[in-house]
């Protein structure tokens, strides 16, 4: 077997990101494990007590410090956020890898696609609730995520939702872009026109409601027109001015007037008109208390001055 040198710039980075652990403490590997909605060459494992999964970083110097700075800060103090543990080479190829929290269900799309028939809406509204813990967490440490949809977010054996994926997407992009059509349906009208606007807070709140809609229905966002689609034909470009123009999915039967009015003000084309973090996270907890279309006026009177989230860490 021919033996690769470490990326000099990789591993680098890694060694002022992450903590090493020596991959002689790493047992029971499992090569090419399937999890669901994961790509790539993902392998599972268990360390210091802990089920783990190893995969290689993926994307630029500038896209794997992001990801491996931020995972590493932030999923260690905050349950919702995907833990990295540390970084590991494998001796045989000189290979490294990430060694980071083991989610057994995957994707939270592949999870909706496997077990939303038999989600109540009670574990709909948990789900929705640790998505937004997660996301005001990162917003109160000073970043974005910047790449929120259901393939992005993970699930653990317990059903409960942790935020991942912050590395491979770049403020700068357009998101309508010939690689990832299929993300279009989360992404803010403001980020899909010619130019595109910054990035913001507001950005994630619409992405934010487009999971908590997918959730309800259990598909993602303009799946079917999405992918009758092509950016050949200009039919992407069409849906994407259709969506700039007002266009979004129609609320789902049966949802809690309230869910549905927190979903549909987090689409709301004027981002400054968007709901704050806390507002969500507030009515979601309200929500799972007392699910009740009456309490829509109660919502609109919520002192989000006493709004605190449960977190393992002070984001302040």
């Amino acid at each position: 077997m021919t033996v690769l040198p470490v990326e000099h710039d990789t591993l680098q980075i890694l060694q002022q990101s992450a903590p090493f652990i020596p991959y002689a403490e790493i047992d029971r590997i499992s090569y090419d494990a399937y999890i669901p909605g994961r790509f790539g060459n993902i392998h599972t494992g268990r360390w210091n007590g802990l089920d783990i999964e190893i995969r290689e970083p993926f994307g630029d110097s500038n896209t794997i410090e992001r990801e491996v700075r931020l995972l590493y800060k932030l999923g260690s103090n905050c349950p919702q956020i995907q833990r990295l543990h540390g970084f590991t080479v494998d001796p045989s190829t000189s290979i490294p890898y990430l060694v980071a929290q083991h989610n057994e269900h995957g994707t939270l799309h592949s999870y909706l696609v496997n077990f939303h028939p038999h989600l109540t809406w009670t574990d709909r509204y948990n789900l929705a609730l640790d998505i937004a813990l997660g996301l005001r967490y990162i917003h109160y440490k000073g970043y974005r995520h910047r790449h929120l949809h259901s393939g992005s977010i993970l699930i653990d054996t317990n059903g409960s939702a942790l935020l991942s994926d912050f590395g491979s997407t770049r403020d700068v992009e357009v998101i309508s872009s010939r690689e990832h059509p299929a993300r279009m349906g989360y992404i803010a009208p403001e980020r899909l026109t010619k130019n595109g606007t910054r990035y913001s807070i507001e950005c994630d709140i619409y992405s934010l409601g487009m999971v908590f809609w997918e959730i309800a229905s259990g598909r993602p966002p303009f799946d079917n027109l999405i992918a009758a689609c092509s950016v050949e034909d200009g039919t992407l470009m069409s849906l994407a001015q259709n969506i700039v123009s007002g266009r979004r999915e129609r609320p789902v039967q049966d949802t809690d007037p309230v869910f549905e009015d927190l979903y549909t003000r987090c689409w709301h084309p004027n981002p400054l008109e968007r709901p704050s973090i806390d507002w969500i996270i507030q009515t979601l907890s309200v929500l799972l208390k007392q699910p009740s279309g009456s309490l829509l006026r109660q919502i609109e009177d919520l002192n989000l001055g006493k709004i605190r989230c449960t977190v393992s860490h002070d984001p302040t």
